[in-house]
């Protein structure tokens, strides 16, 4: 109970409920700007309005539960929104195209941050792993197997804000000539789904073109998510095997050194998640479940958005300015590259 009515809880619980209703305004919907990249401001906000507020013991006990166990309910519940039978929907070709534009995006990222930004190798990580997967959950998910800053999440899901943002206001420039000369409606659904950051941007872009190039957007958007999964049960793995072990001090930390403890389990029970969604979906009436789901996902938005608060409370803008500039640059590359690369592969795989 003490824990529960800890001042660094209440705090966040009351600031999340402000940035969910801040996301349902109007501009906040035309901008495809969720609660959870507002809820990031308004900590890095208060943080430096009041700066000695984390110093009380009780606030830092119920944001250092934000940021750790109520981050990893949030994940595990994430997977109420995906099910199997979105990869059906999205075919063959579709799956294929836009797992090579993740793998491709993440791979990207590291090999300009090696040869241009020498940026912490944990803050590019994150920079692509926002840029290819989905988002800003992608970043608070993979990072929740690594240790890295709460400075460099917050720079990394600035940088999905800054560039999702803009994609809105770029994309509606050309999609319609796609539509005409390029692609169909449900291959345009699918571009758009694989080169846009965040789920809420994704449906701002696509809405305009109708329903079939939204609901395949969706659909697409959701099979990255999807791929969140594997990737943050196979992320301590792969950290781990390219440790270098003559320098530890090179390498980017994760949660544990041993095989059984760095499986992160929380990353097992979202993909058990996502199996039991299908499974409710397929055999129980929509009547029935769909209200239950949907009270699970609210309650799941909720808990992320707090996490979301908590991290940008532990930030301060001096260090975000300081340490962002290499990230923004290396995004606004990352992003070029799923917009113009997109087309040009989507071209030659869709079809």
């Amino acid at each position: 109970m003490k824990i529960i009515l800890s001042p660094g809880l209440i705090l966040c619980a009351l600031f999340g409920l402000f940035a969910t209703f801040m996301a349902q305004q109007s501009i906040s919907i035309k901008m495809g700007l969720s609660a959870m990249p507002i809820a990031i401001l308004l900590g890095l906000i208060l943080a430096n309005i009041a700066p000695k507020l984390t110093h009380y013991p009780s606030i830092e006990l119920g944001l250092n539960i934000c940021k750790k166990q109520i981050l990893r309910l949030g994940i595990i519940l994430y997977g109420f929104k995906i099910t199997l039978i979105d990869l059906q929907l999205l075919g063959l070709r579709g799956f294929l195209y836009a797992l090579l534009m993740l793998i491709s995006c993440l791979i990207l990222s590291l090999v300009l941050n090696r040869l241009f930004f020498k940026m912490p190798v944990e803050r590019a990580l994150l920079v692509g792993i926002g840029s290819s997967v989905c988002g800003a959950a992608a970043i608070i998910g993979a990072n929740s197997v690594m240790r890295a800053k709460d400075s460099d999440v917050a720079i990394a899901v600035s940088t999905v804000v800054m560039y999702g943002s803009l994609s809105i206001f770029i994309y509606p420039f050309f999609e319609l000539w796609l539509l005409k000369a390029w692609f169909t409606s449900h291959q345009l659904g699918v571009y758009i789904g694989s080169s846009v950051h965040e789920v809420g941007q994704v449906i701002a872009i696509a809405s305009t073109l109708g329903d079939e190039v939204t609901n395949m957007a969706v659909i697409t958007k959701m099979s990255r998510v999807m791929m969140l999964a594997p990737l943050i049960l196979l992320l301590p793995l792969g950290l781990q095997s390219f440790s270098d072990k003559k320098d530890p001090s090179k390498n980017i930390p994760v949660r544990s050194s041993s095989f059984l403890k760095y499986i992160p389990w929380f990353a097992v029970l979202f993909i058990l998640t996502i199996g039991l969604n299908t499974l409710l979906s397929s055999y129980l009436s929509s009547e029935f479940f769909n209200p239950i789901q949907s009270i699970i996902l609210q309650l799941d938005a909720f808990l992320l958005v707090m996490a979301m608060f908590a991290l940008g409370l532990s930030i301060h803008f001096k260090t975000l300015l300081n340490s962002g500039g290499s990230a923004f640059k290396l995004a606004g590359l990352l992003w070029i590259y799923l917009m113009i690369f997109g087309l040009i592969i989507g071209k030659f795989i869709l079809n």
